[in-house]
């Protein structure tokens, strides 16, 4: 499923993602703002996903990361199943600089099966790349 660009949240993270280089302060507000007005795991799993990025402790960064997976996981109409591989890919490297191998070992080994169900394309190509360098880093 594509996301729908007129979702409230995907706008309010888009626009936020457009500036995060320039205004990284407006942008975490935003981000911030995306988490309270979710209205279902589908948006929340987004905007966990954003709120990961912006964080400067490992274990905040990890926290949010672990948030975005359960949120797609519990989404059950299939509208996060695209997101899964890059969401387990962005939480094995979480787990990898708390230093915990082996479960981002397991979690980069998840991101590639789920990298499998994604269309040929651009995008699962991006995520491969990521996980073979990944894979070296942890000797996998």
């Amino acid at each position: 499923m594509a996301i729908d660009p007129e979702n409230p949240i995907v706008r309010v993270l888009a626009d936020a993602a457009a500036r995060e280089a320039t205004e990284p302060d407006a942008a975490a507000a935003a981000y911030r703002r995306a988490w309270d007005l979710a209205t279902d795991d589908y948006e929340r799993c987004m905007a966990a996903h954003y709120l990961a990025r912006i964080q400067v402790s490992e274990d905040d960064r990890y926290r949010w990361n672990a948030v975005a997976l359960e949120k797609a996981l519990a989404v059950a109409d299939g509208r996060a199943d695209g997101f899964l591989a890059s969401l387990r890919l962005n939480l094995g490297r979480s787990l990898e600089d708390l230093g915990r191998m082996d479960e981002a070992r397991a979690e980069y080994g998840a991101a590639r099966d789920a990298a499998r169900e994604l269309p040929e394309g651009a995008y699962r190509s991006t995520i491969e790349e990521a996980l073979d360098r990944a894979g070296r880093r942890v000797g996998q």
